[in-house]
């Protein structure tokens, strides 16, 4: 298997997401993302099951800095990001 380097960084930040339906944001297989100061907030077509997710990881390998995102109606995910907005895919 050949060992694959990072090759970008996504810099996601200041932006609104509304009504994203199944997945906010996802992917960034082993690369390097920057998910800072956004607005997400669920709409009718957003599914209750990721209403809450801030980014779904599709590989444990993908290194992330999350910061300062506000998920109306969830004020835990919105005070630490990390309490249940990022998901690592289960492959």
């Amino acid at each position: 298997v050949k060992n694959k380097k990072s090759c970008c960084l996504i810099d996601h930040r200041n932006n609104v997401i509304y009504n994203w339906g199944f997945n906010s944001a996802y992917g960034a297989e082993d690369d390097r993302v920057n998910m800072i100061n956004n607005y997400y907030k669920a709409g009718p077509a957003t599914k209750k099951s990721c209403s809450n997710r801030i980014f779904q990881a599709a590989d444990p390998n993908t290194r992330m800095y999350v910061n300062g995102n506000y998920v109306k109606g969830f004020p835990q995910i919105s005070k630490d990001n990390w309490a249940g907005g990022i998901n690592f895919k289960k492959g």
